[in-house]
Order: C-alpha cells, then sequence, then structure tokens
C-alpha cells in the first residue's frame, strides 16, 4: 500500500452502535487516499467483531485484548501510524465527507507544525442535527477549550513529540492537559466551517463529565495557581459547576443546558449538515460477507 494522504485513528472501548457510523462517515471521504486505524482497547460489545469484518486495505484493525485507556491508545494510534499527517476522530462522532479533503490542506499550507481542529455541527442519538460549535485557540489556562478534540488533526510527528499524559489523575482531559503544556510553543488554527458531526445531545454521561473535571482541578493544582485568582478559587468554581450539571442531569435537564452550549442553526448550515449526512448514510462499507 502507498504511504497514505492521511491517518485516521479512531480507539473505541465498547462503543455500542454508533461506531458503525463513525466508519461510514470516513469512507464517505471526498479524500480517498486515507488510512483508518482502529485501535481496540479491550472491547467486549462485539465491535472488535465488526471492524474485523471490514474489507479494504485501508483499514487496520489493531487489538490486544486489554485496557490501557484512551491517552495511552492516543500515544499507540500515532506511533503505528503511516502518514505523516494524523486526524483525531471518536467512535462515536462523524465526520463530515469533505473534513479530510479541507483540514489537510490548511495543515499542508502552513509553514510550521501546527494543530488545527474545526468547527462542528451538535447531533444527538439519532444523528439529528441540533446545533452548531465553535472554539477559539487559546493560551494559558484557557488554552483547555482551544479544540472540539474529535476534530484535531496534526502533523504525526507533533502527536509523537508532544505525547498525551498517562497521568490517571487527569482522568478524562488529557486533551485539555496537552493544550495547556503546548500552547505557548506550537500555532493552534481552527477550520472556519463544520467538519464534524459531535455527538452529546442525548448521550450525556455524568460520570464521565465529573471525571473530566476532577481532571481539570488537577490542571489547575499543577499548573494555574496564580496570585490574582487562586487554585482553591478555581477550584471551588469548578466544583460548583461540577454539581450544578449533576442536578440538572437528576432532574432530567441535562440536554437542555447541552444545547444552551452551542449556537442555533441558521437554515443554510441544517442544510449543509443534512446534505453531508446524506451522504454518509448512501456510502457503503466493504464487509467479508458482502
Amino acid at each position: 500500500m502507498p504511504e497514505p494522504a492521511i491517518s485516521v485513528g479512531i480507539p473505541f472501548r465498547n462503543p455500542g452502535p454508533y461506531l458503525e457510523r463513525a466508519v461510514r462517515s470516513v469512507f464517505a471521504q471526498t479524500l480517498e487516499e486515507w488510512e483508518l486505524i482502529l485501535l481496540d482497547d479491550g472491547s467486549s460489545d462485539g465491535a472488535l467483531d465488526f471492524v474485523r469484518s471490514i474489507r479494504d486495505r485501508r483499514v487496520r484493525v489493531l487489538s490486544d485484548g486489554e485496557h490501557h485507556g484512551l491517552a495511552g491508545r492516543l500515544n499507540q494510534l500515532a506511533a503505528m501510524a503511516l502518514s505523516p499527517s494524523l486526524a483525531r476522530m471518536d467512535a462515536d462522532d462523524l465526520m463530515h465527507p469533505e473534513r479530510l479533503a479541507v483540514q489537510l490542506a490548511k495543515l499542508r499550507a502552513c509553514s510550521e507544525p501546527t494543530v488545527i481542529g474545526t468547527e462542528a455541527y451538535a447531533i444527538d442519538a439519532q444523528d439529528r442535527p441540533t446545533g452548531f460549535k465553535r472554539t477559539v485557540p487559546r493560551r494559558g489556562y484557557q488554552a483547555k477549550r482551544s479544540f472540539i478534540h474529535p476534530s484535531v488533526m496534526a502533523p504525526t510527528r507533533w502527536f509523537r513529540d508532544h505525547p498525551y499524559s498517562e497521568d490517571p489523575a487527569f482522568g478524562r482531559c488529557e486533551d485539555a492537559e496537552l493544550w495547556t503544556r503546548c500552547a505557548a510553543t506550537t500555532p493552534f488554527a481552527i477550520c472556519e466551517r463544520p467538519l464534524l458531526y459531535y455527538r452529546e445531545v442525548g448521550v450525556f454521561n455524568f460520570a464521565n463529565y465529573r471525571s473530566t473535571q476532577q481532571g481539570v482541578a488537577e490542571l489547575v493544582r499543577r499548573r494555574f495557581d496564580q496570585p490574582w485568582l487562586t487554585a482553591q478559587t478555581r477550584l471551588l468554581i469548578l466544583q460548583a459547576k461540577t454539581w450544578g450539571v449533576g442536578g440538572l442531569a437528576a432532574v432530567g435537564a441535562a440536554d437542555w443546558w447541552i444545547r444552551s452550549r452551542s449556537q442555533a442553526l441558521s437554515a443554510a448550515q441544517r442544510s449543509a449538515a443534512e446534505e453531508g449526512l446524506q451522504r454518509i448514510n448512501a456510502t457503503a462499507i466493504p464487509h467479508a460477507s458482502g
């Protein structure tokens, strides 16, 4: 197989019904010179059988039967990638069909190693667009919010030189830890168009959210105790926010809070989102039985 134009890495562990949709969105890309690395992290829900049934020379399936966690698997993906560029992707989201072509062109136009994210459509559990999400690259403590994590693309060498921390104290905020660590020395950029469908409405998990906030709290303790806003103050704010969201989840209002964090879709944005979803829906995945 010739060197692919881009490597796409999807780590997964018991992803349920969404992995098939995520893989389908890769096959729906307008840029076809990709490799897809599907990295199992100890699944027991049948996902491994599904990915092993795919028959396409561009797809590699890796599994050791063990559970090591997301950060370790992301570092493994960078080590295994065959392309000079690597795109992040989660097992429950979807790529817009033009994501790889547009984002890779922007990455190649950069004069130095750059981390590039994209804007995104928010979607619900049934793939219905519910809003529009935009991020802005930041520095310091606010760098934790620079990207929608599964939208990120960067030179493969950059990921290898700047590995995700595998310290369990950071919990589920391995991305925030990386961005705050590297923001001062690495250029960050955003493709100003939605190239990802980010699944969040109808799938909220408070335990996961709390783990993320605990990881952010650890970032505060280690790096951001500043005289004008002490670590203790930041920790109190994080704790109040965490339990506030927990209260909303307890009364069934988590989706209201999630929707409030996205912008409303214009008619043109909704039409563009649905057009991309139609292409994904019409795309077939080659299987051993097909």
